[in-house]
């Protein structure tokens, strides 16, 4: 092979390291919380790679639409948990804990009290 003809490998760290480039000139102008999101995508993707292999997008058959539709709604319904969940423990919080005219109440009753000493 003549040295002036690039490797599979070669071409291969070549793309890696422009993609490597220009995320790092992307991340670069945005703040601490968009650098978040981008963390947890990349953990999300990493988690992926783990279970199921890389991620290739050319040779892959699945129906994307229909992944991302499934997805969405998988999401709507663990949002829509997730919102009943809290709710339920902030309803459940102020069950538990007394009303203004509770408090007032008892505050008159105290002064009551403390006018008959």
């Amino acid at each position: 092979m003549a040295s002036s003809e690039e490797s599979d490998a070669d071409r291969y760290l070549n793309a890696i390291t422009a993609l490597q480039d220009s995320l790092d000139a992307e991340v670069c102008t945005l703040g601490r919380d968009e650098m978040r999101v981008l963390v947890a995508i990349a953990r999300r993707l990493k988690a992926g790679r783990i279970a199921y292999g890389d991620l290739r997008i050319r040779p892959d058959k699945r129906d994307w639409d229909a992944e991302l539709r499934d997805e969405l709604l998988d999401g709507l319904v663990y949002g829509t948990v997730a919102i009943l969940k809290d709710q339920d423990r902030l309803a459940l919080r102020r069950a538990a804990s007394p009303g203004c005219s509770q408090l007032m109440a008892g505050t008159a009753d105290e002064s009551h009290e403390d006018g008959d000493r």
